[in-house]
């Protein structure tokens, strides 16, 4: 399993594409963390009559770090895809197959070395966002959310580090997986709740993928909760039935279907 984990390693560090995605998250969560004070602190001033600084800390905390993590999740998601559909792309996975004894160790090799990038990439991210946060501000009042916003922006980066991976082995493209992952957590997912809300099934769209992600990590890092959102621990349990769904549903295709 070792051996195949090293090799799983130099085939994402050889194509290089694995820094490329990481450096617009990074990039996102500097800036996201550097801008979001001072504007919050000027919206504070003009119509909170700059009643208290700490307010517009915590505020721009939890804003700017879950913009940069909003984003980092979404290039994992991307990253992950990209990673197996290009073994099918370039007809790499069939030999990968033919000197492994089983697929599964393969797939296991593959989804630990993705998962341990897509987790890095969330924790760059996060850093370099709140460190910018701290140069801008001399408060600490946002502190306290700082080991939930982690914690739980370490698991959903694992979660959708693994749902790419899924959707990747289901679509065994890499085009396909990218368009799916953008449009769906850009636009699509907000659309397919608003579809089962007009149909009568209002509340569902609270536990799609990306709504149980917002659930997860924002209600880990606020003090009350969001309101009509799944709080802890019924929220990273959706978030992890999602990931197992589609992980499950690529894998099984994965071991079945001919792959030469």
């Amino acid at each position: 399993m070792i051996g195949l984990m090293r090799s799983e390693l130099r085939k994402v560090i050889t194509l290089r594409f694995w820094w490329i995605l990481a450096l617009v998250p990074i990039v996102l969560g500097a800036m996201s963390g550097a801008v979001t004070l001072p504007i919050i602190r000027a919206i504070d001033e003009a119509f909170g009559e700059g009643s208290d600084s700490g307010v517009a800390n915590s505020i721009a905390t939890l804003f700017g770090v879950v913009i940069a993590l909003y984003f980092v999740l979404v290039f994992a998601a991307i990253f992950a895809g990209v990673n197996v559909g290009n073994e099918f792309r370039y007809g790499t996975i069939t030999p990968s197959f033919t000197t492994t004894s089983s697929r599964d160790r393969l797939v296991a090799a593959k989804l630990a070395v993705t998962s341990v990038f897509g987790v890095g990439y969330c924790l760059v991210v996060v850093l370099v966002s709140s460190a910018l946060l701290l140069m801008f501000s001399s408060e600490a009042d946002a502190a306290a959310t700082w080991p939930g916003l982690l914690g739980s922006g370490l698991l959903a980066a694992l979660a959708w580090t693994v749902i790419g991976t899924g959707i990747g082995l289901l679509t065994r493209s890499t085009v396909a997986t990218t368009i799916i992952v953008v449009v769906w957590c850009t636009f699509g997912e907000f659309f397919t709740a608003g579809f089962l809300s007009v149909m009568g099934a209002t509340g569902i769209g609270n536990y799609l993928p990306v709504m149980s992600t917002i659930a997860t990590v924002g209600n880990a890092a606020t003090v009350n909760g969001i309101d009509g959102l799944p709080m802890w621990p019924l929220a990273p349990l959706i978030l992890l039935g999602w990931t197992v769904a589609i992980l499950a549903g690529g894998w099984f295709l994965t071991r079945t279907r001919d792959v030469s």
